[in-house]
């Protein structure tokens, strides 16, 4: 008799996970149809002269080039721009850079290949001249743009970037992602996590920029470009930085040498390793608006 309660209740308990598994693998695939379909939503695609792009071009004032780091696409770029206050105030132009979302790869996977990209965009939109906002792993493709097109160029703010020669971080974090079946699982439950989480929460709502496998490709590309990169450009355009404790400690003489015999050093501000809704973190966005709409200089910081 015991062994025929064991067995029944192992059964039912197969039974309700198998059940459970099944109601979420069905959420889930229903949250990411969901979500692709806002983002394309949200979004255009634009015939350039370099191919089909997508962005989202949103408010009104001067217009401000927003781009996203790994794990983005347009939509990652307009959540930075709404975090730093910028979509009240500016023309937010947020591309999905090669190989993100409805951007397609086409082999361009070069900062210079990039950087002809965004010039067939900004024709396109008929944009002469904007500012620009970046973070991670688009710091060399705004810098060679800048270096390129300085005419295009107001004003250049770099957020959490990249400094560091070859790095294999970006690389190694694409191939996790695609190889590693940990990262494949927790994809889905930061996904469940992030939908869960209250709007307070803006570093966790940021990871809705699942789902992974439309970022793949151009994750891979930018971790293949910036294991090579050598040398990054130093461009002539005003320009400031904004990095964290730690990330300035990490990057420590890669962003020292950066900043050496730069022909117009930029204004720099570091903050302590703290959360994006922290009151330094929002007198450093107020910092980065005024910079960007020219409306104030930013001082240095040490």
């Amino acid at each position: 008799m015991f062994w025929g309660k064991f067995w029944r209740l192992m059964f039912l308990l197969l039974a309700a996970t198998l059940l459970l598994v099944t109601g979420l693998g069905a959420w889930l695939a229903s949250d990411r149809m969901e979500r692709v379909a806002q983002i394309y939503d949200e979004a255009t695609i634009y015939e350039t002269a370099a191919g089909p792009q997508q962005a989202i071009v949103r408010g009104e004032g001067s217009p401000v080039l927003v781009l996203h780091g790994q794990f983005g696409g347009c939509d990652r770029g307009m959540w930075l721009a709404r975090f730093v206050g910028m979509d009240d105030t500016m023309e937010v132009i947020a591309p999905s850079r090669p190989g993100y979302l409805g951007t397609p790869l086409d082999g361009r996977i070069s900062a210079e290949a990039q950087v002809e990209a965004l010039a067939a965009l900004l024709d396109t939109l008929e944009r002469s001249k904007v500012a620009m906002l970046v973070e991670d792993t688009a710091t060399d493709v705004a810098l060679t743009f800048a270096e390129k097109f300085p005419e295009r160029v107001s004003n250049l703010a770099i957020v959490y970037g990249n400094f560091t020669p070859k790095n294999q971080r970006a690389l190694q974090l694409a191939y996790d992602y695609r190889d590693n079946w940990k990262a494949k699982f927790l994809a889905p439950l930061t996904q469940i996590v992030a939908k869960m989480a209250p709007a307070s929460w803006p570093e966790i709502n940021a990871t809705r920029g699942f789902p992974i496998d439309l970022r793949l490709p151009g994750m891979i590309a930018d971790g293949e470009r910036l294991s090579q990169t050598c040398d990054l450009p130093k461009p002539s355009v005003p320009a400031l930085i904004v990095l964290n404790s730690k990330q300035r400690e990490q990057q420590g003489n890669d962003f020292d040498n950066f900043l050496s015999n730069h022909p117009l050093p930029p204004n720099v501000i570091i903050l302590p390793d703290v959360d994006f809704y922290s009151p330094e973190w929002i007198d450093t966005a107020k910092a980065i608006r005024e910079f960007l709409s020219g409306s104030a200089e930013t001082p240095e910081q040490p």
